[in-house]
């Protein structure tokens, strides 16, 4: 009985040194396969829309406008806003609203607190941050439209 039993020791070393060895031998390694390069497709640029440019307005200068009464207009939040502006003496008189399309309840933030800074200071660069921003900058721009108007 001892074969069989020496039979099945000498397979068991055998298959462990197999094991052991088999899984001890160098990798080799295969040379890189060349890939072709792959033309991916050029995206050209999206041309990027052209921001609202925030020229300086025009100049104007008051002392310079003829005595009377003008008219102008721009646009608003909702539509055109058309004022009149009465100049005297190289001065704005007075400023006042005629016609707007504008929501009442945001537009009295602005008028008349716009016309009278404007006439106050005499100036167009007044502070246009209000409830209706959007409103205040368009009397502001129809008075300067008023205004340059008279001297064309």
């Amino acid at each position: 009985m001892k074969t069989p039993r020496f039979m099945l020791l000498m397979i068991a070393a055998t298959l462990m040194l197999f094991t052991v060895f088999g899984c001890a031998e160098e990798a080799v390694e295969e040379p890189p396969v060349e890939e072709e390069p792959v033309e991916e497709p050029v995206e050209e640029p999206e041309e990027e829309p052209e921001e609202e440019s925030e020229e300086e307005p025009e100049e104007v200068d008051i002392s310079a406008v003829p005595d009377g009464t003008y008219q102008g207009s721009a646009e608003g939040f909702k539509d055109a806003i058309v004022v009149e502006v009465v100049v005297e003496d190289g001065m704005i008189l007075s400023v006042e609203v005629l016609e707007h399309d504008e929501t009442v309840e945001y537009f009295g933030d602005a008028d008349p607190a716009i016309p009278d800074m404007i006439v106050g200071e005499q100036s167009l660069d007044v502070d246009t941050e209000s409830g209706a921003t959007a409103s205040a900058d368009g009397i502001v721009e129809a008075v300067r439209a008023a205004l340059l108007s008279a001297t064309e």
